[in-house]
């Protein structure tokens, strides 16, 4: 009777180890699938601000995408992040684009051609009926399709109107619509601005945003007559300035990416193992249209 039960006892310890084994292979298989089909991404980073809507299926090797999501609803950004991508919104603070709709809504804001983008214009940051536009139209908007983070572009108009006699108030300006937008849950990531955020250090506001992103650190271009990009190595001091201020940033806790132009190979692998080296994220293209996948 004793060795009865004792087989059977037996028997029931190892049914309950072949149940505890199986629940764990389970779990592991499970976990690998997740990992693999929502984290095996190729690349940290990619910039498709001037890319159309696109499936989201495209940008399967991309763990953060940077679009301009005017293009996509909510639902497409959920779609994102059930793939494991994280979104940052492209909203921009300084200048105004002929191709938005609100454009003749604030045309007369207009401090001229902004430079190198002939269908874009310097706008007044100062302007009030901008700064609520921005916080509580355009960025509620994208807030509310719950978004990872803001990718804010050209507070560079700050350099570019550092020798007027209004540019302090451009600064201030500039510096209204970040803190505005700071009450929404997406954080800031700041686009060149270079000048304005080194201004942010030096005041202590540099909580108010998250990362900075910096295009043509090592390399650069001019466009041809023909429209086509000619491709050439930044200049050294412009090299060290850059990664002077990246370790500046990078002690303050922010997050830094780049963005290269170029075709050649040798530069490329210099890019990425500076990138590696500081663990900073990078996108090299050779289009300054970001939108090619």
């Amino acid at each position: 009777m004793r060795n009865k039960t004792t087989i059977i006892f037996g028997m029931i310890i190892v049914l309950v180890l072949v149940l505890v084994l199986g629940v764990l292979i389970f779990f592991k298989l499970d976990l690998l699938k997740m990992n693999f089909s929502k984290n095996n991404f190729k690349y940290k980073i990619g910039f498709f601000i001037g890319a159309d809507k696109l499936s989201v299926d495209k940008f399967s090797e991309y763990e953060t995408v940077v679009i301009d999501v005017t293009n996509y609803s909510k639902n497409d950004i959920e779609r994102f992040h059930k793939e494991g991508h994280k979104v940052y919104a492209y909203l921009n603070i300084g200048s105004l684009e002929e191709y938005r709709k609100y454009y003749k809504q604030f045309s007369d804001l207009s401090l001229g051609t902004y430079p190198n983008w002939d269908d874009e214009v310097k706008i007044d940051v100062t302007s009030k009926r901008w700064q609520n536009y921005v916080v509580n139209v355009l960025g509620k908007q994208i807030s509310q399709k719950n978004v990872d983070d803001y990718f804010i572009d050209n507070t560079d108009l700050y350099y570019y109107m550092k020798d007027e006699a209004n540019a302090n108030d451009i600064y201030k300006g500039l510096l209204k619509i970040i803190d505005g937008l700071n009450k929404y849950k997406p954080k800031l990531i700041i686009n060149g601005g270079d000048y304005f955020v080194q201004r942010l250090l030096k005041e202590n506001k540099v909580n108010l945003i998250a990362g900075v992103n910096q295009e043509s650190v090592f390399t650069t271009y001019n466009v041809g007559d023909d429209g086509k990009l000619i491709y050439k190595n930044q200049a050294k001091d412009d090299v060290d300035y850059y990664v002077e201020y990246f370790e500046k940033c990078r002690k303050k806790k922010l997050s830094v990416s780049l963005i290269e132009y170029t075709k050649d190979k040798d530069k490329i692998r210099e890019v990425k193992n500076f990138c590696k080296k500081n663990n900073y994220m990078y996108f090299i293209t050779d289009s300054n249209k970001l939108n090619k996948i």
